[in-house]
């Protein structure tokens, strides 16, 4: 239900395995409310000490805007998609993650073996290869989210049935903001900008957004930080 908090405990009976009780709150319903939200991206590592050092960034974030509402992550959540310690040791990095919705995007470091499917519980997913990855949309109060998976690809190119998918879900979105999420950064300086893959989705992509009315594109992948106008 709109403005509702619930509380929850993840784990298995049968085992007596439980997590810790977390809470969490939905949308208001008030289409027009104002709401914060947090961007991140590849906190992908290698060792439990690594995802604390994630935890403690989104602790920081916490309580900086006590009021963010959901995690938006631009993909390459772990380092190794199919390694479940890795998940592990990334959904366990701190304990705001219990109240905090974490919303990933597929990133290149998640491409095989169900990796997202397997660990997220998603909405609005079409029919698609789950395996390498998921490309879904969801929205919060007046704003909508395309979250594009940029491992299904053709000849380095998005798939024809993203893109086909893509434009019908934006086109049909009649929210006030639209926000694509792609891990491939298709607006970079960094050190993937030329690679033939960011190439081909850059020439698809970079004028459909805009004639779409995407306000907002958030990327990953390169370990930079860069805004354009």
């Amino acid at each position: 239900e709109p403005g509702t908090k619930y509380c929850y405990r993840v784990g298995d009976a049968e085992k007596g395995w439980w997590s810790e009780a977390g809470v969490l709150e939905t949308a208001g319903g008030n289409a027009d409310d104002a709401f914060t939200f947090f961007y991140v991206t590849d906190p992908q590592s290698q060792r439990e000490d690594q995802y604390a050092t994630f935890g403690s960034v989104i602790e920081t974030a916490a309580a900086t805007c006590p009021d963010g509402r959901f995690i938006v992550s631009a993909g390459d959540q772990v380092d190794m998609g199919v390694h479940m310690k890795h998940w592990h040791y990334l959904l366990n990095s701190t304990d705001e993650l219990l109240s905090l919705p974490f919303m990933p995007t597929t990133g290149n470091h998640e491409d095989e073996g169900y990796a997202i499917t397997n660990n997220f519980t998603l909405p609005n997913v079409p029919e698609q290869d789950l395996e390498i990855g998921v490309f879904y949309s969801y929205d919060y109060n007046d704003a909508h989210f395309t979250v594009i998976n940029a491992n299904d690809d053709e000849d380095d190119k998005l798939s024809d049935a993203q893109i086909e998918w893509l434009k019908n879900d934006i086109s049909s979105s009649d929210a006030q903001w639209k926000i694509v999420v792609i891990h491939k950064a298709i607006y970079s300086n960094g050190s993937h900008y030329d690679d033939g893959e960011v190439e081909g989705m850059r020439s698809q992509l970079s004028a459909l957004l805009p004639s779409l009315g995407v306000d907002l594109v958030l990327q990953g992948h390169d370990h930079v930080y860069l805004r354009t106008d």
